[in-house]
């Protein structure tokens, strides 16, 4: 019988060539990830999916060949004028343009064999509160790290558990300081959106509201080493 391993991955990451919000470029958000002890993360902008061309560009520009990177996005919803919620799209080429209803991108995502998970669902802005229990979601962000409430993640976890739907955590990473802080724990090794996808619907991952073990140790390392020949710190 072979055992599962342990992988992590950030699958919630903004970055400054898509997201006008973002304040990381994305060959930084590859080399911030590998050193966090992170084995792969997915690019969430906003309203944009990268293209495969564009991801093998980057990935040769970071000199990464071989780190997973993947493709995804978040989008915004509303209906009758309100906002909705954030939704997080795995697997799919083509989106609806916004502003978009909820059913709407889970029917043109699902019909191109993708998932959607709800994105930070208990945030005050952006968070679909009680439409989580009849969207036709496939999986709840439980741990967001810019969202930080433990009393959430516990009923979203419940939530998940009585749906039957995935959990997750992730970063939400707007900055590289943040890339890794949450992340995603799965049994093996995700290459390709295909494999995300299987995998969340397979249930073989679980949130892990926290850095990769090292990757916090790695990360304050870097973050206070001293300059060299100055024999002060950063």
């Amino acid at each position: 019988m072979v055992r599962p391993g342990k992988y992590f991955y950030d699958l919630h990451i903004h970055t400054s060539r898509h997201s006008p919000c973002s304040e990381i470029p994305p060959e930084m958000a590859i080399a911030a990830a590998r050193k966090r002890g992170l084995h792969g993360i997915a690019l969430t902008e906003h309203s944009y999916i990268w293209s495969s061309e564009e991801v093998e560009e980057l990935k040769a520009s970071a000199g990464c060949g071989s780190f997973p990177v993947l493709a995804g996005c978040e989008i915004s919803t509303e209906w009758d004028g309100r906002r909705t919620g954030d939704l997080l799209v795995f697997g799919a080429t083509e989106i609806p343009e916004e502003p978009c209803a909820i059913d709407e991108v889970c029917r043109m995502v699902h019909q191109q064999g993708g998932i959607v998970i709800a994105a930070h669902p208990r945030a005050k802005i952006g968070g679909m509160g009680d439409e989580i229990h009849s969207a036709m979601i496939d999986g709840v962000e439980v741990a967001n790290y810019r969202y930080r409430n433990t009393d959430d993640t516990r009923r979203l976890e419940a939530i998940c558990s009585e749906m039957d739907l995935a959990a997750i955590a992730s970063s939400d990473a707007h900055s590289v300081e943040e890339i890794g802080k949450f992340c995603v724990l799965f049994e093996k090794m995700i290459h390709t959106e295909r494999d995300l996808v299987k995998a969340i619907r397979e249930r073989i991952c679980r949130p892990y509201p926290k850095p990769p073990p090292g990757g916090l140790r790695r990360f304050m390392r870097d973050r206070f080493k001293q300059k060299p020949g100055t024999g002060t710190t950063r």
